[in-house]
């Protein structure tokens, strides 16, 4: 976690996120963010126990690689 930043509202809940760096700043406050990797994001659904998936339209995605 970067300095100063807060832990998640709601840490418990693990979510995969396609999102740009903007929303996932954003959005790391409410939940445990697990960003996604094209090629591997079946395997991390299974592996990472997400509650659900979140999916944000964005330019370059998880550092570019959507």
């Amino acid at each position: 976690m970067p300095a100063g930043r807060r832990p998640p509202r709601r840490s418990e809940l693990r979510v995969g996120v396609i999102l740009d760096e903007f929303s996932s700043f954003a959005f790391g406050y409410e939940w445990s963010l697990v960003p996604l990797d094209p090629r591997r994001w079946q395997e991390q659904c299974e592996a990472e126990r997400l509650d659900f998936i979140f999916v944000e339209s964005a330019w370059s995605g998880n550092g570019r690689l959507w």
